[in-house]
């Protein structure tokens, strides 16, 4: 599926679900600006249908997320560019290759 074709689908998602929550936050019912926010992570395998999609106002959703917080993996960001190596000297070198493991 292209990246257009998903956020497609996702934006109708999207929509199913604050149709269902009738454009009020889930939570605590608030009916101002909201959110559609994962009930499963789809990094723990969850998807974007209407189903795994809750509805929630600003507040709702970053207390949402900060109880998920500390259980998603911490990503270990990008391994140095292996042209910084070159002009290196070599105890800088080892360093740089000890921090990309």
């Amino acid at each position: 599926m292209s990246r257009h074709h998903a956020r497609w689908a996702w934006h109708r998602a999207s929509k199913a679900a604050k149709v269902r929550a009738e454009i009020r936050c889930e939570k605590c019912g608030w009916a101002g600006r909201l959110q559609t926010h994962h009930k499963r992570p789809k990094w723990k395998g969850g998807d974007d249908s209407p189903e795994n999609l809750i509805v929630l106002c600003g507040r709702c959703h970053l207390a949402a997320h900060r109880r998920l917080g500390a259980s998603r993996p911490r990503d270990p960001g990008p391994k140095p560019a292996s042209g910084v190596r070159r002009g290196l000297s070599p105890e800088w070198r080892d360093l740089v290759d000890e921090l990309g493991r």
